[in-house]
């Protein structure tokens, strides 16, 4: 390991013993708020140090090139961090509020905000007293990956906005659905196969579709989960509205059409279906990522090409 500077190689700074780094990542990297909530016109407040906000609205986020979104820092310094100084964040938070009217406001930390114990249940609580607007205190630290932010922020989202409602035959939800795991216009793709096998899209969250989607959740007969990102809001919409679903992601040739036939069984008996898990495992290949992704993967290497695969995730 070396890097190069004016043509001189210079030694690492770590040491051989420190093979991996003492310090937590960046929350951008690991807790997946920011894409979660971006398109569905709500303002995103992640607590953390100044000059940090570039990390969670570029680098991790394509749509950003095309499509703005509120997306603000604390500018959390030292002295502020040290003293407790909560009522900096609430008022910068309640003014930015005031200007752009968001449809609701996430609040997310970062490292240095768990260090010093900060309450996000009641700083949000304040937030939403003073503006008026509902906010979300969602309890990400940096220390965790992507799934488990974006998974609490749909979470949190379904169980606010999705309402009763008379349900649509063959409705489907689409869950867990962002740049992290798919490409852009991964959406429009999977929106043509379902019409394609007779379903109608209701929300796929959270790409190509606004708040006023997701309010109409309720009205699907079936859910399909396509990272475990969504798992949470999909046991929700159980629990709550009777609602099956199914994991998978329909990859390759043959693969999405059992993944239909999964979900017409899932909306007809009431029952979850976890597809993307039945597949052979083997030791010549090894496919590692996203839990449900890689498993459908495996799934689709396995149908259309008979190969079989071990999934770490």
């Amino acid at each position: 390991m070396s890097f190069i500077t004016r043509g001189t190689i210079k030694k690492p700074l770590i040491t051989k013993k420190a093979s991996t780094p003492r310090y937590p990542c960046y929350a951008a990297d690991t807790s997946g708020v920011c894409s979660a909530l971006y398109e569905l016109g709500g303002m995103t407040v992640v607590h953390d140090a100044s000059g940090c906000n570039s990390t969670y609205s570029t680098h991790d986020e394509p749509r950003w090139y095309d499509m703005r979104s509120n997306i603000y820092i604390s500018a959390l310094n030292e002295l502020d961090a040290i003293m407790g100084n909560d009522e900096k964040l609430i008022n910068d938070a309640v003014s930015a509020a005031h200007d752009k009217e968001p449809a609701f406001i996430s609040l997310c930390g970062s490292p240095m905000p768990m260090m010093t114990g900060v309450d996000f249940d009641a700083v949000a609580l304040e937030i939403e007293n003073r503006s008026g607007i509902k906010t979300f205190p969602l309890h990400t630290n940096g220390t965790h990956s992507y799934i488990e932010g974006a998974s609490e922020a749909f979470y949190q989202l379904v169980k606010e906005y999705a309402a009763p409602m008379d349900k649509k035959e063959n409705g489907v939800n689409v869950l867990g659905l962002t740049p992290l795991d798919f490409p852009l216009g991964a959406d429009f793709y999977i929106k043509k196969w379902l019409v394609e096998n007779g379903f109608e899209p209701v929300c796929t969250l959270a790409m190509g579709d606004k708040l006023e989607d997701v309010k109409k959740m309720a009205s699907a007969s079936v859910s399909l989960v396509v990272s475990y990102s969504g798992f949470a809001a999909a046991q929700y919409l159980k629990e709550a509205f009777g609602i099956p679903f199914v994991c998978g992601v329909p990859f390759g040739l043959e693969y999405p059409y059992d993944l239909a036939g999964a979900l017409f069984r899932a909306a007809e008996l009431k029952e979850d279906c976890f597809y993307s898990s039945a597949h052979n495992c083997s030791n010549d290949i090894v496919i590692i990522g996203e839990g449900v992704a890689s498993a459908s993967l495996a799934c689709a290497l396995e149908q259309d090409r008979n190969i079989s695969a071990t999934v770490l995730c």
